[in-house]
């Protein structure tokens, strides 16, 4: 019997960006081991080891050694000839005017010590800024010598220090003659009016020149730009503008490519872009300058298009990154190499950084000249203001850029490590000159006149540079012992690769000590399997150098492709038993992914196919996991003698305080106001209530929510009582001045710890102890203690509200008595295992009326002047007579204050969470779900909103970790009300929070998509009751013989890992709920099915939007999806079973979770063509009628 139903040889609408390929055991998309190729930089050289396919050690760079140890790695060399000599290649033979094959050349050759030495090795980049000059400074016949900055440039190699440079030819070929050439630089004009400057200029005369200038502007937004070549009687020219206040990145040609007149155009453009193209034409000859300067910031009076310009100051901007070509710059190569530094090519004939250090030493006026040129130049009338760190070159390399003079920070690191060098030569016994007899020395010693006891002294001084880079003298030996040490460093280098054999089966995440990157293809090999490449599509720039992984191009990557490539081989490997056990398990596939350093559940859907034939919406959950802090109250101690502030707050230990929980009154719903509304006009439709009572959010119902965790000790103890949070107030009447507490929720350590919620809201003027609201819910032995996620919840439900279908209730016509509940159960517990909950209803003033007064929840007064606030930490209660918890009358342990937990998260809510909604929190501490979110789910303050909402939503996702200079730290308040809690007592800028990992479930987000994790169901238990149906929502009471055909499941082998770009709203979206009832009802209700939309739902979905402050950014979902290839696909397969039909990695574009559709429902023409139905029948409208039926 054939199951294939479906006619497969129809046309495809779509192709498959992943096909299934075989099952063998091969982990690799790259079978034989193609490494990637390149014609750049040294990729052609056998003695470099970035490039080359067939993998070798070649170089100490490549093995896992903590180079900052001499130990590791000097073993018959001296420590201080090592650092010399490291010194000495940097700051001499550093190829900065080089090609991008020089400087790889001289990174490759380094040793695995001396690229240490460089990575730590002081970098600089920057700007140039030249001030300019005022308009009436000698503007007529050029500038005074004494006046503004510039630069002027030689046309001439090396004419300004031969000696020192890389071509001191003193060839002049700056002027372009017959080449096209293009200027690039990047520009930043102060916002502020400007007179006729240059830019830069080489001039020969009046009539024979190429200027780039500003013409004069008084705004402050812009300034004019003119660009011509003027050659005699001919002569090109263009105007533009340019934009102050920023950096722009300038391109300015001349397009002499096709040799033709009407070909020949100047051209501008602005980063990167094509702004404006010259409209003269001319047939220039060539351009002959006569070898005159070139300058940058200032010239003199010129001819563009036929006209004088003259420039009035000098320049007044910031440059940096001025390039000259001898060659036409296409828009890609503009965009691809702006923010980022070129290297020396033939047709680049001036080339300046401007990333000398601003470090005092003999020739800060210099900038280097990078094009291999040598024209190397100083800046006129320098200062140290010309100097400038802020950069608009993003992607620079840091690395590539080291500060080549002899200045303090160089200076620094040199002493630093001669001195640990020195001390390391004194104790160390195999040091090769103590491995010869001494008398060797002598005559050397007598000869050079070096140091008898002391042979290597010549190392330990000064370095002194008087000069351009490779100026610098370094100390030395004698030659005997420099002769030795040749032998010593192959000895140390030979030792360094031996020992890193021994470590090739050691792969872990550590980095010292493991088999280099190049073995762990080989060592894959001996687990029988292969490691795909990641990355087969990477291009050369990005696999070795970083760059151009981002699609902006704006930042160069901290790490290569190559990099984090053979990161993720390392990780697969250290956890290979381990997915290898699990390989053909849902467990294995996210263990595959984690070792990749991917999360899962952050960026896919697992879609396992199958399922119920009849789909519900109850118990459909899914399992997540999440990385969190939590702010610790131990080891986090402000260091500081022991201070009380008035309040009894001490300066030392860790106290959090909330905003006062009150506010104006603009929200309609429970409980009713005790005032009228009034100002409508200004808080429209409903107005503010014109009693500050109604503002109070403690005045109906509410419920505090907060997530603890108690780490196991493995010494010592934890205090007998511990307070996890408390509501106090203030006012001016003792004991408020200082602090009144209303509640206390108290933690009783022991063999049977329990949870005890102390209240007294009361406010009468008595010593009595009867109007104390105590009751506790006991725990498992050691529960809370496990270390594990608590959820504990405390509230009040007004009296008042526990009587919804009774007429209004007068306040001082009856008593009425409150329910306070108190609840905790552990965290992301699917099943409820662990729930405990209590109650109690109680008088609120001892049975007698309940006067509205006494009540501090309900009522602000001297003792109440704002309302009250929740406070975690210790501190010390002022006791009182009469009042609140401060009674002296009531046992010490109400007014405990310790905590020595750690803290997650923090809610406040003015309404009664209910049971139902309690659970959702327990399973999902993210869930701010409600049983009915069109009701209660609103984040802002809107005048059409509940009362009854979420007030405070403090969660340990922030941003900020750190506490400030004084100790102090904040909670940011998610809820928007403002209400964030303040830190004090914490240790000085120290990071306040503990990392964990928090498991938990959600309700699903594809609840209406045929699909189920769970494909073993239990059917049947012998004691079923309400809480085990909901674990076990396949359950019924034992026996069970046959399964229900409502309940049969389809299974399907189908298996697929989908990236959706509503995934992370869809989520945001079901933290609303606390179960999909509302769901149910909203899509559900008979009296929708020939209605064209869900009105509950588009209630919700106008609640849930407007707490929404940004729209969906679509690219960067695409920028991620790019990555995850067929190689990542392949790796997945291959940790399924056999008999899985894995369809791949998905990119999915779905409407979200709210957004759902309906078809409007034709009834008998529903069949029929548009233009076959009856006009004549009109719209058919559905009335409905609410009502309320009651028996009397």
């Amino acid at each position: 019997m054939s199951y294939r139903l479906l006619k497969l040889k129809k046309p495809k609408l779509f192709k498959p960006s992943y096909k299934r390929g075989d099952q063998s055991l091969s982990l690799s998309t790259n079978p034989n081991n193609i490494s990637i190729k390149g014609t750049a930089g040294n990729s052609e050289s056998t003695s470099s080891f970035r490039y080359e396919s067939n993998k070798s050690l070649k170089s100490t760079q490549q093995l896992n050694i903590d180079y900052s140890y001499f130990e590791n790695h000097t073993f018959f060399d001296s420590a201080l000839s090592k650092t010399n000599i490291a010194f000495d290649k940097i700051i001499n033979k550093y190829p900065f005017e080089g090609t991008l094959s020089d400087v790889e050349e001289f990174e490759d050759n380094l040793t695995g010590f001396e690229n240490y030495i460089l990575d730590n090795y002081p970098k600089h980049t920057g700007s140039l800024v030249l001030s300019g000059t005022a308009i009436n400074e000698d503007p007529a016949n050029g500038f005074a010598a004494g006046l503004g900055q510039y630069v002027i440039v030689k046309d001439g190699k090396g004419l300004e220090f031969p000696s020192f440079s890389k071509d001191n030819t003193a060839i002049a070929d700056l002027d372009p003659n017959d080449k096209s050439f293009t200027f690039e630089f990047f520009i930043n004009l102060p916002s502020q009016a400007n007179s006729n400057q240059i830019i830069c200029q080489k001039k020969s005369s009046l009539s024979s020149n190429i200027t780039v200038a500003l013409e004069a502007s008084s705004a402050t937004t812009n300034a004019g730009l003119k660009f011509g070549i003027t050659n005699g009687s001919e002569f090109l020219f263009l105007t533009s503008s340019i934009d102050k206040g920023d950096f722009k990145h300038i391109t300015l040609q001349f397009d002499n490519e096709g040799g033709f007149v009407e070909q020949q155009k100047l051209k501008y453009f602005v980063d990167g872009e094509l702004v404006t193209t010259s409209s003269t034409q001319f047939q220039l000859s060539d351009i002959d300058l006569g070898k005159a300067d070139f300058s940058i910031g200032s010239g003199s009076q010129v001819r563009i298009d036929e006209q004088l310009f003259t420039p009035q100051q000098t320049l007044s901007a910031s440059i940096d990154e001025f390039r000259f070509f001898h060659s036409v710059r296409h828009e890609d190569q503009i965009k691809k190499q702006m923010f980022q530094n070129i290297y020396s090519t033939s047709d680049l004939k001036l080339y300046f950084r401007f990333n000398e250090t601003s470090e005092a030493h003999g020739l800060n006026s210099v900038i280097f000249d990078a094009s291999g040129n040598s024209r190397h130049s100083k800046i006129t009338n320098y200062t140290t203001s010309c100097r400038s760190t802020d950069s608009p070159v993003k992607s620079e390399n840091l690395k590539r850029n080291p500060v080549l003079f002899f200045v303090n920070s160089v200076e620094n690191l040199n002493t630093e490590l001669i001195t640990s060098a020195s001390f390391y030569d004194e104790f160390n016994p195999n040091l090769i000159t103590k491995l010869v007899p001494p008398h060797l020395f002598l005559e050397g010693e007598n000869f050079e006149g070096l140091d008898q006891n002391n042979p290597l002294s010549g190392y330990e001084s000064t370095p002194a540079q008087n000069s351009m880079p490779g100026s610098a003298k370094f100390g030395s030996s004698q030659l005997l012992i420099s002769f030795l040490l040749i032998w010593a460093k192959f000895f140390d280098e030979l030792k360094l690769f031996v020992d890193s054999f021994g470590d090739l089966r050691n792969v872990n995440y550590d980095i010292e000590d493991t088999t280099p990157d190049v073995f762990l293809k080989a060592l894959a090999s001996y687990y029988n399997i292969e490691l795909p490449d990641f990355f087969p599509n990477a291009n050369l720039d990005q696999f070795v150098a970083g760059e151009g992984i981002y699609s902006t191009g704006e930042s160069k990557s901290k790490h290569t492709l190559g990099y984090i490539q053979n990161q993720l081989w390392r990780r697969i490997l250290t956890n290979i038993v381990h997915l290898q056990k699990s390989t053909g398990t849902i467990e294995g596939m996210r263990s595959t992914l984690r070792t990749m350093g991917i999360n899962v559940d952050d960026i896919f859907n697992i879609r396992e196919y199958g399922g119920q034939s009849r789909i519900t919406l109850d118990g459909i959950r899914v399992d997540k996991t999440d990385n969190i802090r939590l702010l610790t109250f131990t080891g986090s101690l402000a260091n500081v003698i022991t201070s009380l502030s008035y309040q009894g707050i001490p300066n030392n230990l860790p106290y959090l305080k909330s905003g006062f929980l009150s506010s104006s009154r603009i929200e309609i719903g429970k409980p009713d106001p005790q005032g009228a509304f009034v100002s409508k006009d200004l808080f429209f439709p409903h107005g503010i209530s014109n009693n500050a009572n109604d503002g109070l959010m403690t005045s109906g119902s509410f419920t505090y929510e907060g997530i603890y965790r108690f780490p196991t000790l493995t010494t010592g103890s934890y205090p007998e009582y511990q307070s996890l949070a408390r509501l106090h107030v203030t006012g001016t009447d003792a004991p408020t001045d200082m602090h009144g507490v209303l509640t206390n929720l108290v933690l009783t350590s022991g063999s049977s710890p329990t949870i005890t919620l102390y209240a007294h809201p009361g406010q009468t003027n008595t010593a009595a102890t009867s109007q104390l609201i105590n009751f506790s819910i006991p725990l498992d032995t050691g529960s809370i203690f496990d270390g594990n996620f608590w959820h504990v919840s405390f509230g009040r439900k007004r009296g008042d509200l526990n009587f919804k279908n009774e007429p209004t209730i007068t306040f001082n016509e009856t008593s009425i008595s409150s329910s306070y509940f108190l609840r905790a159960a552990r965290v992301g517990d699917r099943r409820l295992n662990s729930v405990y909950t209590a109650s109690s209803v109680r008088a609120e003033d001892d049975g007698i009326a309940l006067q509205y007064y006494q009540n501090a929840f309900q009522q602000k007064s001297s003792f109440n002047t704002s309302g009250s606030f929740i406070v975690i930490g210790s501190q010390s209660i002022a006791p009182h007579r009469f009042y609140f918890l401060n009674k002296t009358s009531l046992d010490e342990v109400v007014r405990t204050t310790n905590f020595a937990g750690e803290l997650c998260q923090t809610r406040f809510w003015s309404k009664a969470v209910s049971d139902r909604e309690f659970r959702e929190h327990v399973r999902n501490p993210k869930s701010l779900g409600v049983v009915d979110p069109s009701i209660n789910y609103n984040f802002l303050n809107h005048n059409t909103g509940t009362f009854e909402q979420i007030r405070l939503w403090t969660a340990a996702k922030q941003g900020t970790t750190e506490s400030d200079g004084s100790g102090n730290i904040r909670l940011f308040d998610f809820s928007q009300n403002g209400l964030h809690l303040l830190g004090t007592g914490f240790e000085n800028n120290k990071i306040v929070f503990n990392a964990n990992q928090l498991r938990y479930t959600t309700l699903n987000t594809q609840f209406d998509v045929a699909g189920t994790t769970e494909k073993v169901r239990i059917r049947s238990l012998q004691k079923l009751d309400p809480i085990k149906k909901i674990a076990y929502p396949y359950a019924s009471s034992a026996p069970v013989h046959n399964v229900p055909v409502s309940e049969e499941a389809i299974d399907d082998l189908r298996f697929s890992l989908e990236m959706s770009l509503v995934k992370a709203l869809n989520e945001d979206i079901t933290n609303i709920f606390s179960d999909y009832q509302f769901i149910e009802n909203a899509l559900g209700r008979t009296n929708l099915l020939f209605s064209e939309k869900y009105p509950d739902l588009d209630q919700v979905r106008k609640n849930y939007f407007e707490n929404v402050t940004g729209k969906l950014d679509v690219e960067k979902y695409y920028k991620l999806f790019k990555w995850f290839n067929d190689t990542f696909a392949d790796t997945i397969e291959r940790m399924l079973p056999s008999k899985t039909k894995f369809m791949g990695i998905n990119f999915v574009v779905e409407s979200h979770s709210l957004e759902r559709h309906k078809f409007k429902y034709y009834y008998d023409e529903i069949y029929l063509k548009a233009l076959q139905r009856d006009p004549s029948r009109g719209v058919i409208l559905l009335s409905q009628f609410v009502g309320s039926l009651k028996k009397f």
